[in-house]
């Protein structure tokens, strides 16, 4: 279940990881770890797409919180992002 929130804008630095994977064992869902220990999901669209390869990466991105999934983590859809570290 998806609960809607009101949006509001959010810079975040973390690590991007994979929040979910397919039956096959490819991720389809990823998120970022936040140095502050929460989990936001990536909504994903095309700029999350291209986000993929850099699993793994220390990341700041910015976006609008969107939404909260069953877990109350906190759905993103991200406006821009960088890469802080490899």
């Amino acid at each position: 279940m998806i609960i809607v929130k009101q949006r509001s804008k959010i810079t975040i630095t973390g690590y991007l990881a994979v929040y979910d994977r397919d039956k096959s064992g490819n991720a389809f869902q990823i998120s970022i770890e936040s140095d502050d220990f929460i989990t936001y999901i990536i909504e994903t669209d095309q700029i999350a797409r291209q986000m993929f390869p850099l699993i793994e990466k220390h990341l700041s991105l910015k976006g609008e919180i969107i939404a909260e999934n069953e877990k109350s983590n906190p759905i993103i859809k991200v406006s821009e992002y960088r890469i802080i570290s490899e």
